[in-house]
């Protein structure tokens, strides 16, 4: 898709809105749909690691990576971003931002495609909440759920549209914008509007956030997913650049 004009954008995602509001529930869509299965194979390298010493600290939750060979468990330390091996795919319990007393023990994984070379990793032992983040807290706050729309050109998987409305939860867990965080306290209806687009060569998805009021639903906010690597940026209409939202 060739880069839009970002005033034709709002205008069109303005009235779609107001014209074709439907629940994320609504359709099964299949494209962007993960086929990779985690391998899991720690139970074989239980052995190599057994004499390793155990680490421990605290750490700043940001995500589960479920699409490689490997079941990940991604937190922060600092400034420092640790892709821990995880074994357990079943607990999908913490929101990003929560913040994790976390074991683990250096050890090897084998990487598939590379005549199964061994490769170093940290091993997740144990991640243990010890307080909520910003999500967290925005979910028991709001206490409501978001709704969103795409035009029916576009087909999102169940998987990406989760993706997205994370992102979201987060964007708005933690915005600076004085509108969302009053539409947040109010807790007042928001909406989110979903089409692809392309800027500098590069795919992302276009996110337009959009307060539910009296007069309908008027976007106050827009946001860029790379769709490479799901990184969230917002848009700097006076410089006319995106500036990554962390």
């Amino acid at each position: 898709m060739k880069t839009k004009n970002l005033s034709s954008i709002k205008a069109l995602t303005a009235a779609f809105i107001f014209s074709s509001l439907f629940a994320c529930t609504s359709k099964n869509p299949e494209q962007n749909k993960s086929t990779s299965t985690p391998v899991n194979k720690i139970d074989t390298i239980a052995k190599q690691q057994r004499s390793e010493p155990t680490m421990h600290a605290e750490m700043k939750f940001v995500n589960y990576n479920d699409d490689g060979d490997y079941y990940q468990f991604i937190a922060q330390q600092g400034d420092s971003t640790h892709y821990f091996i995880n074994n357990d795919d079943s607990a999908r319990n913490l929101n990003r931002g929560d913040m994790v007393d976390v074991m683990w023990k250096h050890g090897t994984i084998t990487m598939a495609g590379d005549d199964e070379k061994p490769a170093p990793a940290e091993i997740l032992i144990t991640a243990k909440k010890t307080s909520d983040g910003p999500v967290t807290k925005f979910r028991k706050t709001y206490n409501k759920k978001l709704k969103y729309t795409w035009s029916p050109d576009e087909e999102y998987s169940e998987d990406y549209l989760d993706k997205i409305y994370k992102l979201v939860e987060h964007y708005l867990a933690n915005t600076k914008n004085e509108l969302l965080k009053n539409a947040v306290a109010k807790r007042t209806n928001i909406t989110y509007s979903i089409e692809s687009t392309e800027r500098n060569n590069r795919n992302y998805t276009l996110i337009g956030i959009a307060p539910v009021g009296e007069n309908g639903a008027n976007i106050v906010e827009w946001l860029y997913i790379d769709t490479e690597n799901h990184n969230l940026y917002l848009f700097n209409d006076a410089e006319d650049q995106l500036e990554e939202f962390k």
